[in-house]
């Protein structure tokens, strides 16, 4: 009786240890962005999740503020029919903001995040100088993100 009894408990024990787990993060990162057409404009709040978010608008985009998440890096846009766009990435040289630069405008109709990314003056760099990841909005530099805007206001 004891021996079948161990037996079962170690043959559940196994299966549990076995079963697949999918880890959870416990704070995923939100990017937020603007959306700036011809006329109109609109914001949209995407989940880092790797998710696909459906912007439910059909306003053809110009370009894209991204000011706190590296969407050039870490995310897909996509418009009609699902073709990928290849934005080009831009920074304001005199107030360090970026945006994403469509070369016509089109309806975006998706878009997909992944990963997080640091914010500004947080560290990039661990103690024993490995990469902790990108930045949001600016670049490492002394083992700190920091702005693009390095002039100031």
């Amino acid at each position: 009786m004891k021996f079948t009894q161990s037996f079962l408990t170690s043959g559940l024990l196994a299966g549990a240890l076995a079963a697949p787990s999918r880890v959870i993060p416990a704070d995923v990162q939100v990017a937020h962005f603007q959306f700036n057409g011809e006329s109109e404009s609109y914001k949209l709040n995407v989940t880092a999740d790797g998710k696909v978010y459906q912007t439910k608008k059909d306003i053809p985009v110009k370009n894209i503020n991204i000011d706190d998440y590296n969407a050039n890096e870490q995310c897909v846009f996509k418009t009609t029919g699902g073709k990928k766009l290849d934005p080009q990435f831009e920074t304001n040289s005199n107030d360090g903001s970026q945006m994403l630069v469509l070369e016509e405008a089109k309806p975006i109709v998706s878009v997909a995040c992944e990963g997080t990314c640091i914010g500004i003056y947080g560290l990039c760099y661990s103690e024993n100088n490995q990469p902790l990841g990108l930045c949001c909005n600016g670049f490492c530099a002394a083992k700190h993100c920091r702005p693009w805007n390095t002039n100031g206001p």
